[in-house]
């Protein structure tokens, strides 16, 4: 499974319960096989391409806290002195798949599991 078919199976729409004019969407941290981990959103409030709640692809995508460095990131990281505690913009969909695959892929499982841990699923 790659970025961009994740994100479509597993983001959540959400309208504001306030009735203010924005829509939220998010998915899951992602748990790749090996146990890293990071996190990839899209959306107008996000580092992305683009800039946009529902599309159909994205060709960027905002990562954030990834459980360890990864040099394939390091080009979009925003603080490189704390490379697991910042966010990494728009990051190619290509170099996002590069980095999963690297990982073993996305781990469905472990995935939901971290997802009901965090409360968001």
């Amino acid at each position: 499974m790659n970025i961009n078919q994740f994100h479509k199976k597993y983001r959540k729409i959400t309208e504001s319960p306030s009735g203010a004019e924005y829509t939220r969407q998010m998915v899951p941290y992602v748990v790749c096989k090996d146990g890293f981990t990071l996190s990839v959103q899209a959306s107008y409030t996000h580092y992305c391409s683009p800039r946009e709640v529902g599309a159909d692809f994205y060709d960027e995508f905002e990562i954030g806290f990834p459980s360890e460095e990864e040099h394939l990131l390091m080009p979009f990281c925003e603080n490189e002195e704390q490379p697991t505690e910042t966010v990494y913009g728009f990051v190619p969909v290509k170099v996002v798949d590069r980095v999963l695959a690297r990982h073993g892929g996305i781990d469905e499982d472990a995935t939901l599991e971290r997802s009901k841990q965090d409360g968001v699923a």
